[in-house]
């Protein structure tokens, strides 16, 4: 009995439910993205300069899924700097701290299986990208299958595409 209260701590503790985000000091940004599940649906958060690459390492982890990232070239519009003033002020001339993203999620339908299959992590995946170029953070990305159970999520460049492996002129 004297152990069953650390350990029903230590088990509460350890819950993805319960554990405090990790947060950036100065930034806000979170350290890790996260997956949560209910019911038949699972919600994929995150919140950084780069969201996406966030979301999907965070599924990739949750699921074993093998899934490559590749940031688009932002263009200086797209980019916010986030370089403390004082900082600036003691370091005249010297490149500033510039972001291009924030807080995204996306909602999926989750199936109960003993294990992925490449049509629902291939259905998973082209969601949550879908939903991130709608979000309205900067960058637009597409979906690469590159068979055997890997895919790509990779960022477009005005007037390219990627398909297979190769840059294709749109």
């Amino acid at each position: 009995m004297k152990y069953t209260i650390p350990l029903i701590v230590v088990i509460i503790m350890q819950s993805p439910l319960l554990r405090a985000q990790r947060v950036e000091s100065g930034t806000g940004y979170w350290y890790d993205g996260t997956v949560r599940h209910k019911g038949s649906t699972a919600k994929v958060m995150s919140n950084e300069p780069r969201p996406l690459r966030q979301a999907v390492e965070s599924l990739s982890e949750e699921y074993g899924w093998i899934v490559d990232y590749e940031d688009p070239i932002y263009s200086d519009a797209e980019a916010v700097d986030r370089t403390e003033p004082l900082w600036v002020a003691s370091h005249p001339g010297v490149r500033r701290r510039l972001v291009v993203g924030g807080k995204f999620e996306s909602e999926f339908p989750e199936v109960a299986t003993t294990g992925s299959s490449v049509p629902e992590e291939k259905g998973v995946l082209q969601k949550v990208v879908a939903d991130f170029n709608n979000s309205g953070n900067p960058g637009q990305f597409t979906l690469v299958d590159e068979g055997a159970g890997r895919f790509a999520v990779v960022g477009q460049t005005k007037g390219t595409s990627r398909t297979s492996g190769h840059y294709w002129m749109t």
